[in-house]
């Protein structure tokens, strides 16, 4: 479980646009690891974008991040309540 949380956290700061070398840094992970799962990441994207044209893309709404969004969302993580006490 600790690996999978690990990978996950690689994986989210990827997405959130951060380079390894940060993410070595503010995880303190050992760079064979956070190379190699950044390596898995991109091959895997690389093969979604390339996957069959045939499917379609639904038009997803993007959530809005006002302010009070964020701010919900910070008390959300500082209190580690339930999801299903959340209502949005």
């Amino acid at each position: 479980m600790k690996e999978y949380k690990r990978r996950t956290a690689i994986i989210e700061s990827l997405c959130a646009g951060r380079i390894s070398r940060n993410i070595i840094m503010f995880f303190e992970y050992s760079k064979s690891t956070t190379y190699d799962v950044a390596k898995r990441y991109a091959a895997s994207k690389e093969r979604f974008e390339e996957g069959s044209p045939a499917k379609k893309k639904h038009a997803k709404e993007k959530t809005t991040r006002t302010p009070e969004f964020v701010q919900r969302i910070q008390e959300f993580i500082l209190e580690e309540t339930s999801i299903r006490k959340l209502t949005f």
